[in-house]
């Protein structure tokens, strides 16, 4: 996990710092991708540090770390204006393709094919 998360804080010169921003939430939260590519802003009490996912997406609320915190500020200086906190690039209204995620592992070489020995 180390070589990890040291191949994705280099991934912001090469991609998107939303994606990268997604994996690690996905990372600190352990929730599934489809309901971090769907969170609304409107779901996030930051007094009490929960994360409030709707019943129809998951059944419960997530408490969220430091560094999930900290990577949540970060995400809101960029996409606060919207209600997704993972708005499509081409259309905001509707979150972040399933692929990008994915894709980004397989440009780090994090595409499960192997053994990494790092």
């Amino acid at each position: 996990m180390p070589c990890f998360l040291k191949e994705l804080d280099l991934y912001q010169e090469r991609g998107r710092i939303l994606t990268k921003l997604a994996i690690q939430l996905l990372i600190f939260t352990f929730v599934r991708p489809g309901e971090l590519r769907c969170a609304r802003w409107e779901e996030f009490d930051f007094e009490s540090s929960l994360w409030r996912i709707p019943v129809e997406r998951m059944k419960m609320g997530v408490p969220r770390s430091s560094q999930a915190l900290a990577a949540l500020e970060e995400l809101k200086s960029l996409t606060g204006q919207y209600p997704l906190l993972f708005p499509s690039k081409r259309e905001r209204a509707r979150p972040l393709s399933d692929y990008t995620m994915r894709r980004a592992n397989f440009k780090m070489g994090w595409d499960g094919s192997q053994e990494r020995g790092d």
